[in-house]
């Protein structure tokens, strides 16, 4: 008992009125473990009980009632609110199904129409860019798999055919090679999707390893140069001094042919030759007892000015980011360096393919994750505008617009007078953005920045300058110049709101 009540416990889903082939499926299954479904296949009919009965048949009789009512209860509680309304006059559980079955599944004439409809749509499917094999192949299998249980026949062979001519042009190597080494018209599912699926591991593995080699290689370059930077800087913090010293030390070692100095004591140069004789005067610093190549008074400039750039530095840093920090985040910055646009909230967005994944190197070297791509829905004061392509990136605290992608969709981008304007493929101004703070922040909600476009025709401004005149009488007086200075009109005019009104009245 407790293993059929855990079992009852596994009721199909409620039916609502879709997808009836696979309800019917799942409800026949589930009432022939029940040991119900006899009631609703043959819809006995249960007699009363004759005079002075025997046990067996008390308990016969009982039991044969009972799974009649226990189905028809199934049925009840597996069908939604609005279909329950239909059935719930129907006596017995038979009467219900066979509603269902004429109601939902109909007949030939309607079922084959249905497997029409879904062998079109199968043989219309392709893999996407950024589709993988698995979600395609599970695409292609729900829609093989309705017209299975709708009684028509949909092979394997069929289904590997439609994958071998509706893969992307990246699996063409895997193609080939399964053509010359198997029988593509023998050859099973299962080994297809393997060949394949392997492939596709294959590539992602390397798309991960050239990035990671790409970033290893740019931070052994970059400890590379600062190395020699630093290792420059070091030799240099001994002055010239030590330079010429080394070289004079190292000349000696190899000999010197003078006696030793009398201002300096070595022994690689004659004393009238000597860097350091006192009566030498300096020409940098104008200075008494050394040369100017020795001389440390451009090495303490230098290092001054170094100092005072560091000490800048942090300052201008500061300030673009508390600028940054006042732009709201409704708001798109128009970024000529951007080679996409991005956005860090996932709630903008009317479409996201989070599959698309990749990642974006940013000013500093470093590289975020793009966690989707799709179509973000904006709200405006002239409607909802859809921007497509947009990558989203959770990491970055401003939502970017890319001038080259809003050029490589045909729009114009003007910067002048501190404005910016963005023109559509019509030549319509959508938005003039005013610069603030050397940057162009787009707040559609904002009415200064929004280009409301005028709308109206030469006839409908001529219709109302007449007194809302009717647009045909204004046609035949411009046909036979019955006015003067009336310009062309357009044949049709637009619905106007004030004749429809006065029409109702």
């Amino acid at each position: 008992m407790e293993g059929e009540s855990s079992f009852s416990a596994m009721a199909p889903a409620v039916f609502d009125g879709e997808d009836y082939q696979v309800w019917a499926v799942k409800m026949e299954a589930y009432l022939d473990a029940c040991d119900l479904w006899e009631a609703v296949e043959e819809d006995y009919e249960v007699y009363p009980l004759p005079g002075n009965p025997t046990m067996a048949q008390i308990k016969t009789h009982k039991e044969r009632r009972t799974r009649k009512s226990k189905a028809k209860a199934c049925l009840f509680a597996a069908v939604s609110s609005a279909i329950f309304s239909r059935i719930m006059s129907f006596g017995s559980a038979k009467a219900i199904w066979d509603f269902h079955k004429n109601e939902y599944q109909g007949d030939e004439r309607i079922r084959g129409m249905k497997v029409l409809n879904l062998v079109r749509e199968f043989e219309m499917q392709h893999m996407k860019e950024s589709e993988t094999i698995k979600a395609y192949v599970e695409r292609l299998f729900g829609i093989a798999n309705k017209v299975r249980i709708l009684g028509a026949e949909l092979t394997d062979n069929r289904i590997v055919q439609k994958i071998l001519v509706s893969l992307p042009e990246r699996y063409e190597a895997t193609i080939a090679s399964l053509e010359n080494t198997k029988d593509l018209s023998k050859i099973s599912l299962t080994e297809l999707l393997s060949a394949l699926q392997a492939q596709e591991q294959r590539r992602m593995m390397r798309q991960e390893g050239t990035t990671e080699g790409a970033l290893q290689a740019k931070w052994q370059q970059n400890f590379g140069d600062k190395n020699k930077k630093w290792k420059g800087k070091k030799r240099s913090a001994g002055g010239s001094e030590n330079a010429a010293n080394e070289s004079n030390s190292n000349i000696s070692n190899k000999g010197g042919k003078h006696p030793p100095c009398q201002h300096c004591g070595k022994r690689n140069h004659p004393h009238y030759k000597c860097w350091r004789k006192p009566d030498m005067q300096c020409r940098k610093c104008k200075r008494f007892g050394h040369a100017e190549i020795i001389c440390k008074e451009k090495e303490t400039q230098q290092q001054g000015e170094a100092q005072i750039a560091t000490q800048q530095e942090p300052e201008q840093l500061f300030v673009a980011s508390c600028f940054a920090s006042k732009i709201s985040s409704d708001c798109w910055l128009v970024d000529s360096g951007c080679t996409n646009h991005m956005t860090n909230d996932e709630k903008l967005f009317k479409e996201l393919d989070k599959s698309a994944s990749s990642r974006v190197r940013i000013g500093n070297g470093d590289y975020i994750t793009v966690k989707g791509k799709g179509t973000v829905a904006i709200e405006s004061l002239t409607g909802t505008k859809l921007i497509s392509e947009v990558l989203y990136v959770p990491e970055i605290d401003q939502n970017l617009l890319s001038v080259g992608q809003l050029l490589e969709k045909g729009f114009k981008v003007l910067f002048e007078d501190k404005m910016c304007l963005v023109i559509d493929q019509s030549s319509q101004e959508l938005f003039r953005i005013k610069m603030q703070g050397k940057s162009f922040s787009l707040n559609p909600l904002e009415e200064e920045q929004v280009a409301f476009p005028c709308q109206l025709t030469t006839a409908d401004t001529w219709h109302k300058r007449m007194g809302h005149f009717h647009n045909q009488a204004l046609l035949f007086m411009q046909r036979n110049e019955m006015v003067r200075g009336l310009p062309n009109l357009e044949e049709h005019l637009t619905s106007c709101k004030a004749c429809m009104l006065g029409e109702q009245i």
